[in-house]
Order: structure tokens, then C-alpha cells, then sequence
């Protein structure tokens, strides 16, 4: 939930109680003058995630765009790039 142009995202909500998460953010697509915000909700554990996720992209060429979707993760071992 950070990195390179997470500086151009608000959370709206970011709540994490055990393993429960939800959160909504917004953010500034620059180059596109657009805008995406997003509704993540599922559970987080120590090495995988698994979030029913409803996302609004708001292009001035296109006008919005909704997908729904599951984003599922999960620790597989240290990133060679970090080493």
C-alpha cells in the first residue's frame, strides 16, 4: 500500500481489526487526468491476502469505467532484489 505514486492516493477508510481489512481509496491518475478509487474488503494475514475489490476509473476521453474483481496474494519468499 505504498511505493512509487502512492503519494497521489487519499484512504478514505483504512481499517484492520485481526485479520478483517477494509479500505477505500482515491487517486490521481496524472497523465490521463483521470481518477480511480477503489473499495477493498477481505482478510490479510501474515504472508497472503485475499480482497473483493469494486474500482471506479474516471477517464475525460472514456467517462467511467466500474470493474469488480479478487485480488489474492501471497508470500512466496525473500525478492532476490532485496538481497
Amino acid at each position: 500500500f505504498g511505493g512509487a505514486g502512492a503519494e497521489k492516493c487519499i484512504y478514505k477508510k483504512f481499517d484492520i481489526s485481526g485479520q478483517k481489512a477494509t479500505m477505500t481509496l482515491s487517486c490521481a491518475m496524472e497523465g490521463m487526468g483521470g481518477s480511480i478509487d477503489m473499495d477493498m474488503k477481505g482478510m490479510m494475514g501474515a504472508d497472503q491476502f485475499n480482497f473483493d475489490t469494486d474500482v471506479a476509473m474516471r477517464l475525460p476521453m472514456v467517462g467511467k469505467i466500474k470493474l469488480k474483481g479478487t485480488a489474492v496474494g501471497r508470500h512466496i519468499g525473500q525478492c532476490p532484489a532485496a538481497s
